[in-house]
């Protein structure tokens, strides 16, 4: 562990976490990163915590962010708003599969073993479940590569390359069309205007609802 906070610190990287309180295990990380924050203060110029990270601070850490990190549990999706946001802000990505859509990840290949994204750094999991709950992490050590590598290639024309790539992802697939939400709500304005007497009643009333719950998530 004591390597891992060496290596970002010697990078120069500074990491900016938004937390919400969602019950004990939002607690639980809270705790965890004051006490990391309080033994070794070295850590205070690359770890920036905010506790109760909503729509007010999501604008402000995602203009602020040069890489957007999706670290999800394994099988475990992670919210795919905030990296959109942020790849705007022409920036990098470094996530786990899991965490987010693998085609806002352009072209990716595996090379020695590894899956490698021309866009964006891919961490890896590790190679077997925590026995304390069955869960799957991120690896430390591909998590800490990844943050190394963003760092040497910043301001250089591979990063420009990348963070461009990435740009043009997250406004043509972070388009209305292309989300769940999104998806619903103009399906909802077609069928409001549908004229079949099938579908008439039954679809204006779903129409009706979707209108109105315009931030409910549908996945078959």
């Amino acid at each position: 562990k004591e390597n891992y906070r060496n290596r970002i610190i010697q990078s120069g990287a500074v990491i900016i976490i938004g937390g919400r309180p969602f019950g004990p295990f939002g607690a639980e990380v809270r705790t965890n990163a004051d006490q990391l924050l309080e033994q070794y203060p070295e850590l205070r110029r690359h770890l920036i915590f905010i506790p109760n990270h909503n729509i007010d601070t999501s604008g402000m850490i995602q203009q602020a962010t040069d890489s957007p990190m999706m670290l999800s549990w394994k099988n475990k999706e992670a919210a795919a708003t905030s990296p959109t946001n942020a790849g705007q802000n022409f920036s990098v990505p470094i996530v786990v599969l899991d965490g987010i859509m693998p085609e806002r990840l352009g072209k990716i290949r595996e090379e020695d073993g590894k899956l490698v994204s021309d866009v964006g750094f891919i961490v890896a999991y590790k190679d077997q479940a925590d026995l304390s709950n069955g869960e799957t992490y991120p690896d430390e050590g591909s998590f800490v590569a990844a943050i190394e590598k963003l760092c040497v290639i910043y301001g250089t024309d591979e990063y420009r390359e990348r963070a461009y790539e990435y740009l043009k992802i997250s406004m043509t697939l972070g388009h209305e069309i292309m989300q769940a939400a999104g998806i619903m709500r103009i399906w909802a304005r077609l069928e409001e205007t549908n004229n079949s007497p099938e579908t008439r009643v039954v679809d204006s009333l779903v129409a009706k609802y979707l209108r109105h719950t315009p931030s409910r998530m549908l996945f078959a």
